[in-house]
């Protein structure tokens, strides 16, 4: 199956679940506004406002995966707050074994190819995207991606005889919110958000 078509039945599959959704119920339940017609949100760094009529954006130039995770966090999301003190590997998270070594190589590798000679430049990076230091490695984020899911990306940086590092962790409670196949799609994202901030 063609990419692109893959995440346009992606799109219309979410945007139609978004629609069969309450807007004043996601809004509760997604920690978002709800201010006719629109959802308003943070994605990241980035306000957002969602019209609940047609399912579109502002700003309108996000990736076509963005706009598909945005849909399903708003129709999925429990309600419940994410865990700041239990963090979860890709690999620990529901079925995440299927798809950990491309995850790996698309979201993880790409931050410590980049980032791991220059922690300074991995801080500004995450800094713009609204993260939070914490402990962790060399240096460490907690970005809040949506107001109920934070991720934590912690980075090693390359040493004599040790190669760069990098790890993404996810909230104890972030698949009450999402299934680990989009999951995926997010880490990637914010990885790449990272990689051209």
């Amino acid at each position: 199956m063609n990419g692109r078509r893959q995440y346009q039945d992606a799109f219309d599959d979410s945007l139609k679940k978004f629609r069969n959704k309450k807007p004043h119920v996601m809004a509760d339940l997604s920690s978002s506004r709800w201010e006719t017609p629109f959802l308003k949100l943070n994605y990241l760094n980035i306000p957002l406002a969602v019209n609940w009529d047609t399912g579109e954006m502002i700003p309108d130039d996000l990736w076509f995966e963005e706009k598909v995770i945005i849909l399903q966090y708003l129709a999925e999301s429990c309600g419940i707050a994410h865990l700041p003190a239990r963090w979860l590997s890709f690999l620990e998270l529901p079925e995440g074994q299927h798809h950990y070594h491309p995850f790996m190589k698309e979201a993880i590798e790409p931050l410590a190819q980049k980032f791991g000679a220059n922690l300074d430049l991995f801080r500004k990076a995450a800094e713009k995207l609204g993260g939070v230091p914490v402990q962790g490695g060399d240096a460490a984020f907690e970005m809040g991606v949506f107001p109920k899911i934070s991720l934590m990306l912690m980075l090693w940086e390359k040493d004599e005889g040790f190669p760069a590092r990098a790890n993404i962790l996810f909230d104890g409670n972030v698949s009450c919110h999402l299934p680990t196949a989009t999951l995926y799609m997010l880490g990637i994202c914010v990885s790449r958000r990272l990689l051209i901030s």
